[in-house]
């Protein structure tokens, strides 16, 4: 059951990623600094889906291998894969080296700050549930991963929008599937 779900959120991630990858060059807009922002927006719908899921894990085993799953998302592996914790501390500079207007720039750079600071705390939840003691604690932890990475996403929930990768994506002209 583990392997099988965590091959199911990888093949998520890998078609959501084509899909986006797909979208930014359908619109002329494949530059490599586009096609990697579409990456790291599809990884980070991967680790919504991930802790949505992680959090009603069966078993007090499941979801701290699940929670590990989701901090090494957000941490990346050493030195193979960054993780999204260190992708999203790029994103000022890559704001910087494709925003001339400096109004937009600065609410850019708001936005990436919201996206590294969520990030950050849906990491710590990561690593919380992967120590959890009962299955309640990490589902807790859990659900808040899922509530930071929510928020580092942007999409406004029930009127409430807080200016996060949404806003990035649409400011250089990506379009955002919601």
């Amino acid at each position: 059951m583990k392997k099988t779900a965590g091959t199911i959120v990888v093949l998520m991630g890998m078609l959501v990623a084509l899909g986006a990858m797909g979208a930014a060059q359908e619109t002329g807009q494949a530059s490599a600094l586009d096609q990697r922002l579409v990456a790291f927006a599809a990884r980070m719908r991967v680790s919504l889906s991930m802790a949505a899921f992680a959090a009603f894990s069966p078993s007090l085993p499941d979801a701290r291998a699940q929670a590990d799953r989701l901090a090494t998302l957000l941490r990346g592996d050493g030195d193979r894969t960054l993780g999204l914790v260190q992708e999203a501390d790029l994103l000022p500079e890559w704001i910087a080296a494709r925003v001339e207007d400096p109004d937009k720039e600065r609410a850019l750079l708001g936005a990436a700050e919201t996206v590294r600071g969520f990030l950050r705390l849906a990491l710590s939840s990561a690593v919380s549930a992967s120590r959890a003691r009962t299955l309640g604690s990490a589902a807790d932890d859990l659900l808040r991963a899922y509530a930071c990475l929510l928020a580092a996403w942007g999409q406004p929930v029930e009127g409430v929008s807080i200016p996060g990768l949404v806003a990035v994506l649409r400011g250089f002209g990506i379009p955002v599937a919601t």
